[in-house]
């Protein structure tokens, strides 16, 4: 071979070699490459924050919509059976979103409980009701991705539960509440569990005595008023402050609770009532002339304007509706008997001194009463409340006696005012809740 030859080929494998180290050092494709990857990063965190966030917001209208149904379901739930608590849950769900989000299946009903923090299907009684909202794949409205479909992830599967509760506030079923103010003077003494409330506030005179375990709520305590001294003459109160929204809402059914209780057959009736005998029609003179009251029976009592009766016999196991003012005598007692008004005026409701209103029976299970009054309620001296409930749109004043009340419920759309000198008992939830209003409340 030539030396030509030779030399042809060297520049060759220099021509070569330069053009392979030249392609290896070729930055130009490694762009499209990183463009793609990080394009493909992008529509990832993009989707994340647009589908996850749509998906967030999805679940928060899920999470409104369930405790809405939830609530509606535990309005119409009876104690033994869940129908009617399941077909609103369901309309209620159905008015919030679309897309069959509840289903009957997603329904469960029983007896809540605390400890457990979960609902027991198979208690007797019923006082909850769960509901799980979907959107979801199997149920074919699952929440459909923007971006993330780009990536093969086409939908998220969505759900959100509440559970709601009926219930009877544990200062309701014995304490007294009102929707303005309660008002205690001076020494006094408050037994442990017992509870006062004020929707505006509460104000208490000196040398009272609170028990360790005594609630004194209002929604704020800037509404306490107490003397200078107020902590030191009052022992226990400081203890026993604390803020709460209690709205006695009973007193706004009372006109409803009259004229219900004036029919033997209506479900408000105790169960010492006869619903097949019928309800025994009066007029004052009759009734202020009545030798006795037959026990089972309702008695209808009708008066003129301003007209009162005269309550001077004992009565059990009798319910009297009427629109007189009502006048307790000295010393008549009521002992499981229910006696209701439906006067507005400020003297609708009076008893003079030892009236007894429940049976003094060491808090044991019946034999308490309840007075009902749409005007205002007042008790003179030594006035004894046991195991019972006193209810009154305006308000009710006592005037008790030195361990006069033991277990007491009252409820007032005024105020509350307590005199000198008593003491105020409790039966640990024992009164006789013969009339209530329901409450609800989202426990889970």
């Amino acid at each position: 071979m030539t030396h030509k030859a030779f030399q042809s080929i060297a520049i060759t494998k220099r021509a070569a070699k330069t053009n392979l180290t030249a392609f290896a050092g070729d930055q130009g494709g490694a762009v499209t490459v990183w463009a793609v990857g990080w394009s493909i990063i992008f529509l990832i965190v993009g989707g994340l924050a647009i589908d996850a966030g749509n998906a967030w917001k999805e679940k928060s209208m899920l999470q409104a919509t369930a405790d809405a149904a939830a609530l509606a379901g535990a309005i119409e739930l009876s104690p033994v059976q869940d129908e009617d608590a399941r077909a609103e849950a369901i309309r209620v769900a159905n008015l919030n979103l679309n897309g069959n989000i509840l289903v009957d299946s997603d329904i469960v009903s029983g007896m809540w409980s605390f400890d457990t923090r979960s609902v027991d299907t198979d208690a007797t009684l019923k006082d909850a009701v769960q509901v799980t909202t979907r959107k979801t794949q199997s149920q074919q409205n699952a929440v459909p991705t923007f971006i993330l479909k780009m990536v093969g992830f086409g939908s998220w599967d969505v759900s959100a539960r509440a559970t709601a509760q009926r219930f009877i506030p544990g200062c309701i079923r014995e304490g007294l509440i009102a929707r303005d103010r309660v008002e205690v003077s001076s020494n006094n003494d408050f037994i442990e569990g017992i509870c006062l409330h004020g929707q505006q506030g509460v104000k208490i005179s000196s040398n009272n005595f609170f028990e360790d375990g005594v609630k004194v709520t209002m929604p704020d305590l800037s509404t306490l008023q107490i003397p200078n001294s107020g902590f030191e003459s009052n022992i226990g109160l400081e203890q026993a402050l604390g803020e709460d929204w209690i709205d006695p809402k009973i007193v706004d059914h009372i006109s409803e609770i009259v004229s219900s209780l004036a029919n033997p057959t209506s479900d408000r009736q105790p169960v010492y009532i006869d619903p097949y005998l019928p309800a025994i029609p009066m007029n004052r003179s009759q009734f202020n002339s009545a030798q006795s009251f037959t026990p089972g029976r309702v008695y209808n009592v009708a008066c003129g304007g301003g007209q009162s009766i005269d309550v001077s016999k004992n009565l059990h196991h009798v319910v009297v509706t009427t629109n007189c003012r009502v006048s307790f005598g000295d010393g008549v007692s009521m002992t499981e008997s229910i006696f209701a008004t439906s006067n507005t005026g400020t003297s609708s409701m009076t008893g003079n001194a030892d009236t007894v209103i429940g049976a003094d029976d060491n808090c044991s299970p019946g034999g308490g009463a309840q007075l009902v009054s749409a005007g205002q309620m007042h008790f003179a001296g030594r006035m004894q409340l046991y195991g019972s409930q006193l209810i009154a749109a305006g308000d009710i004043s006592l005037a008790a006696q030195s361990d006069g009340i033991e277990g007491a419920s009252i409820q007032s759309g005024g105020s509350i005012s307590l005199t000198s000198l008593s003491s105020f008992g409790f039966c640990n939830d024992d009164v006789d809740q013969v009339l209530y209003q329901d409450y609800y409340r989202l426990v889970g």
